[in-house]
């Protein structure tokens, strides 16, 4: 894909890297990165009803009904994971909540919020479903690369 075929939120190569060096310079010892399991992302996608249970074939289609202007917002975190919590560490963490426009303004929708919530929530809102990075690192991709 060359510069002139990115999608509409697409950056080029050379930006990415660019700013993937310049996050590591700025910040050598926090997370570079962050994996994010595509099954979280789904899930936040169903609580906000961006994506709908078709019953008669029990696959997950796209909602263009859906009224709501929605976003995911992401929270930095620190806490225990699975891996650490016996050795009493903590790892940084990308908290992840899904968040619906409201006039200029995306409110989130987490159990708490002062607003009235605009989705039925399946828990409390709140996702942690990223693994960071350096542990969970692609060593040889360019973004993680000197």
């Amino acid at each position: 894909m060359n510069d002139n075929q990115l999608p509409p939120t697409g950056i080029t190569i050379r930006q990415a890297k660019d700013w993937t060096k310049a996050w590591r310079t700025k910040n050598p010892d926090i997370s570079r990165a962050f994996l994010i399991p595509t099954t979280g992302i789904i899930a936040l996608f169903k609580e906000l009803n961006v994506l709908t249970l078709d019953t008669t074939n029990g696959n997950y289609i796209l909602n263009n009904d859906n009224p709501l202007e929605v976003a995911i917002r992401a929270y930095l975190a620190i806490g225990p994971s699975e891996e650490t919590a016996a050795a009493g560490a903590d790892e940084e963490k990308l908290v992840l909540v899904g968040a619906v426009k409201e006039v200029n303004d995306y409110q989130d929708q987490v159990e708490g919020s002062p607003y009235t919530l605009k989705v039925e929530l399946s828990g409390s809102g709140a996702f942690d479903l990223t693994k960071p990075c350096p542990r969970w690192c692609d060593p040889r991709s360019p973004l993680n690369i000197d």
